[in-house]
């Protein structure tokens, strides 16, 4: 029966890996800590798990996740904002790095903008 499925192509990893990882790009962008541990939990082979998350961009994942919560917070102080803004790039999974450079980054342009 198993056999049956993977020709027709209903188990495939790679696949559903490869549409997941487009699906939280497209609404909900994560750190690859993240995905890494939501696409285990499915049950995805660790092989096709790193060769999908090795061409993701976190940090351009962690701006478009951030920049409408940065819009918010732009009245706010700085030390009010990188730690909202950090906290919240933070649990979705975004490396210290990439949260910091973000963070920063983010700053600047609702800086610019005020």
């Amino acid at each position: 029966m198993v056999a049956r499925l993977q020709d027709l192509g209903y188990l495939d990893d790679a696949a559903f890996a490869d549409f997941w990882i487009e699906n939280r790009e497209s609404f909900r962008p994560r750190g690859k800590r993240l995905l890494e541990q939501e696409l285990r939990q499915r049950g995805i082979d660790t092989g096709a798990l790193e060769e999908r998350l090795a061409d993701l961009d976190e940090e351009a994942s962690a701006m478009r996740a951030a920049r409408k919560k940065a819009q918010g917070l732009a009245r706010s102080g700085y030390p009010t904002f990188a730690a909202k803004i950090s906290g919240f790039l933070k649990r979705r999974g975004f490396s210290y790095e990439v949260v910091t450079a973000v963070t920063r980054r983010l700053w600047m342009e609702v800086a610019l903008d005020a």
